[in-house]
């Protein structure tokens, strides 16, 4: 009794010593464990974050592949195998269509077609034949007077072709155009041809008239 008396206060302090120590060790393992449980968590919404984004950017990609394949239809004509519509891809060129189309005549003259040009929907391509004449328009030409305006629903094909912005193709549409509808009774009636938008008729409005 008299050693167990005299290593009391020794034996508390040691008891004490060690309950203190597995006190910490419980609380510094919960700490590690709640950090753990964190860093799992952070990893999982960047990575939740990180296929959200690449969804979108698959979602964009997509949207942009299907504006860039978007069909349209193109009409033919002139000294071509098989003149007609043709459904085309809005990022096809001239050249394409006249491939589909069985490729030009013998006696066509491609001098005045661009091949390399984008096609669009509802566009008309003419094809001349070789010694046709035709009208290639010049950057910086003068552009002709309002006071020589051209009749739209009397002018022949070259006198189509002197308008500005007006090719081959637009000048055959509006030709063809009055052939099947009769004659125009507004110089804003043109709009109403294949091809010939807003922008086209802003070019000619001073220059064409129906009187």
């Amino acid at each position: 009794m008299n050693v167990i008396e005299r290593h009391k206060t020794t034996i508390l302090i040691g008891l004490g010593i060690i309950i203190a120590g597995l006190f910490i060790y419980q609380t510094v393992w919960d700490q590690a464990a709640d950090q753990l449980d964190d860093s799992e968590n952070i990893t999982l919404e960047s990575m939740v974050s990180q296929g959200d984004d690449e969804s979108t950017v698959y979602e964009e990609m997509d949207e942009g592949s299907d504006i860039k394949n978007q069909s349209l239809y193109v009409d033919i004509k002139g000294a071509i195998q098989m003149p007609g519509v043709y459904e085309m891809q809005s990022h096809q060129r001239v050249i394409d269509v006249i491939q589909k189309a069985g490729g030009l005549k013998e006696d066509s003259d491609s001098n005045t077609i661009n091949f390399a040009r984008q096609l669009e929907d509802e566009m008309m391509i003419y094809i001349p034949h070789e010694g046709e004449e035709v009208y290639v328009e010049l950057e910086g030409a003068p552009e002709p007077s309002s006071e020589a305006s051209i009749n739209i629903n009397q002018a022949d094909l070259n006198s189509l072709l002197s308008l500005n912005g007006i090719g081959p193709q637009k000048a055959q549409e509006i030709i063809a155009y009055r052939e099947s509808n009769g004659p125009f009774s507004s110089i804003e009636d043109i709009t109403n041809v294949s091809g010939i938008g807003e922008k086209t008729f802003e070019k000619i409005q001073d220059q064409i008239t129906v009187n």
